[in-house]
């Protein structure tokens, strides 16, 4: 998490956080851009030492799942602060959907990238490149349901 700390500050600071008197637009590009692209964007940094061996990989679940793997480190890190921080109160919504949501979007973000490697085609890193944004939306729609309190039961 620290790698991350550097982007927070900035993104925080050009951005501002989550803020129950900003307007909803607001608090939603925060989470596009200030979580899920800072991410998602570190995320992948720790994937590319795995360009070296994963393109020689022939078993596509197998790349799934190691590229998953790294999504699942960040998440247990990025779980245990936000336990710390809340003595416990953040365990459940955290544990039962971050965990496969960090997964589901590194696994995603690394196989297209390894396919775009193999592949060395505008096509293929296009679709990495898409791939990669899909995925930046997805995470900061679902922060943006877990932080935006004027959504009722949809916030924690």
């Amino acid at each position: 998490m620290r790698a991350v700390l550097p982007l927070v500050v900035i993104s925080d600071h050009l951005l501002g956080g989550i803020a129950a008197e900003a307007p909803i637009w607001k608090n939603l590009l925060h989470c596009i851009v200030g979580i899920g692209l800072r991410e998602e964007l570190f995320k992948t940094l720790f994937l590319l030492p795995l360009l070296a061996y994963l393109p020689r990989v022939q078993n596509g679940p197998q790349i799934l799942a190691t590229c998953a793997l790294v999504g699942l480190g960040f998440a247990i890190n990025e779980n245990t602060l936000y336990y710390l921080r809340s003595s416990g109160s953040a365990v459940v919504a955290r544990f039962l959907t971050a965990s496969f949501l960090h997964m589901i979007l590194t696994g995603t973000i690394g196989f297209y990238l390894v396919r775009a490697v193999r592949k060395q085609t505008m096509a293929a890193w296009n679709d990495a490149a898409l791939t990669f944004v899909q995925m930046v939306l997805a995470h900061g729609i679902y922060d943006f349901f877990l932080l935006e309190e004027r959504l009722g039961d949809f916030s924690i």
